[in-house]
């Protein structure tokens, strides 16, 4: 009876420890996701180089989403930029008559034309809309958010089962749908100009 009993628990504890090597494994499965939000965009051509001037942002404060792989997202984010960009474009040209029309009231009154950079309120809030539409479409796809450091670090805090996922962050007019794949423990994605979209806007 009493090897019966110690049979028994010993059959009991290898099936505890079972179960809690299987949580172990189940809690250490999938992997880091983390990277880094730097841009190096153009600011201006330099007609004394002959080079265009390049200024690198990190981008500290940026919200970064991770969201589950969909190709009706990926679509929806197409059709949204395409939108968007229309939409800008049209303020963008309203901005500009407003700003054709000041100056040449100013010549006429013989004052000196404005040269200070004019501001486009109306292509301003177009663009924060589109923020808020495309923030909208992503909110029932994410899984995660992290946020960049003042070096521009992001680090999601908890572990990703692998697979196929999207990286969505924005920056003004520019933003970010990364398709990437978590195969490995530790997966670094950069969000740099070699990955971002943009908005197709007209400059003024």
């Amino acid at each position: 009876m009493k090897l019966i009993l110690m049979k028994s628990f010993a059959l009991i504890l290898m099936t505890l420890v079972g179960i809690c090597f299987l949580a172990s494994c189940y809690r250490s499965s999938g992997a880091m996701l983390s990277g880094r939000m730097q841009l190096t965009a153009e600011i201006y051509y330099n007609p004394i180089s002959g080079a265009n001037e390049l200024k690198t942002y990190v981008l500290s404060g940026k919200e970064i989403a991770l969201l589950w792989y969909n190709e009706t997202l990926i679509q929806q984010d197409e059709e949204l930029r395409e939108a968007c960009a229309q939409k800008c474009n049209e303020a963008y040209h309203y901005c500009a008559d407003q700003r054709r029309r000041l100056r040449n009231g100013q010549s006429l009154l013989g004052a000196k034309p404005v040269i200070r950079s004019f501001r486009c309120d109306e292509a301003a809030m177009m663009l924060q809309n589109c923020i808020i539409n495309r923030n909208n479409i992503k909110s029932p796809y994410t899984i995660q958010k992290a946020t960049a450091d003042t070096n521009g670090v992001y680090v999601f805090p908890d572990k990703i089962p692998y697979g196929k996922y999207l990286l969505f962050a924005e920056w003004g007019p520019r933003w970010w749908a990364a398709p990437i794949v978590i195969n490995q423990r530790q997966t670094n994605v950069d969000l740099t100009e070699k990955n971002v979209l943009r908005l197709p806007l007209i400059d003024y």
